[in-house]
């Protein structure tokens, strides 16, 4: 299992819950997943942690692996 992280509005935007979505899913459809949200994301990680998120504080841990 891999957690995807992922943010459509730039990093530095400042919103009420932050930028970063997250989708847990198989590492097979991870990569499609990937895939599919690499011409439309700003940025995109991964980890194999799952760790809890308050709703509006949701941030990728710092060993999140980038993929974009």
């Amino acid at each position: 299992m891999l957690r995807v992280y992922y943010a459509m509005l730039p990093l530095d935007y400042q919103r009420q819950g932050g930028v970063w979505w997250f989708r847990d899913m198989p590492d097979d459809e991870a990569q499609e997943f990937i895939e599919i949200l690499r011409p439309v994301a700003v940025a995109i990680r991964t980890s194999r942690r799952f760790i809890h998120h308050d709703p509006l504080a949701i941030v990728p841990p710092e060993d999140a692996q980038i993929e974009a």
